[in-house]
């Protein structure tokens, strides 16, 4: 199985794709913005429910919240 890191998966088709693919084996890092906002905590409660599907907070804006979040799959 895949180790996986998908981008806006706090609403959408990333939410739905982090979902589905942490539920066919993958280990699924999916990203929010903001673990603190209202998506954000929604998603990692749902997330947690899900075997091998992990939030992490992460801007694509910024480089480095980007290093810090692939440190952190890596």
């Amino acid at each position: 199985m895949a180790v996986v890191l998908i981008t806006g998966s706090s609403t959408g088709i990333g939410r739905l794709t982090a979902l589905t693919l942490a539920r066919l084996g993958h280990t699924v890092h999916a990203s929010v913005r903001s673990l603190a906002s209202a998506d954000g905590t929604a998603a990692s409660a749902e997330f947690a429910a899900v075997e091998n599907l992990h939030a992490l907070e992460l801007d694509v804006t910024s480089q480095e919240s980007a290093n810090k979040a692939v440190r952190s799959v890596v």
